[in-house]
């Protein structure tokens, strides 16, 4: 075990995770996204969304974390707007992913049925 005695050791320390996610329909099946974690910093900014900022937070997470190979953000807050108009099932995917590697939501477990979700549930009445 290595004890941190400093906190010199947790400022320098790259707690920084990536995942890549699948986006089959942004290319071909081989087609992945790569998604960053965010600082407390930027979940509290995320998580304080008000108004018409909250009606395209699904757009606003992705823009924060998805990044290049060097970890650097792909878009800008002006990718946004036109970002709103791709299938809800690809961001709501990508969403998913970031509030889970970013410990805002629990990873679906083998014994929960994914068709189960809320928009499958209003579907069902």
């Amino acid at each position: 075990m290595k004890l941190i005695t400093s906190a010199q050791q947790v400022r320098d320390a790259n707690d920084t995770q990536y995942r890549n996610v699948p986006v089959p329909e942004w290319g071909d099946e081989d087609t992945e996204l790569r998604i960053r974690s965010m600082s407390a910093n930027e979940i509290r900014k995320f998580t304080n969304l008000k108004g018409d900022n909250q009606k395209s937070a699904m757009a606003r997470a992705i823009v924060m974390c998805a990044v290049d190979e060097t970890g650097d953000t792909i878009f800008t807050s002006d990718d946004i707007n036109w970002m709103m108009d791709k299938s809800v099932a690809v961001l709501h995917r990508l969403q998913d992913a970031i509030l889970i590697l970013n410990g805002m939501k629990n990873a679906p477990t083998d014994d929960e049925d994914s068709s189960d979700d809320e928009v499958t549930k209003a579907g069902k009445g």
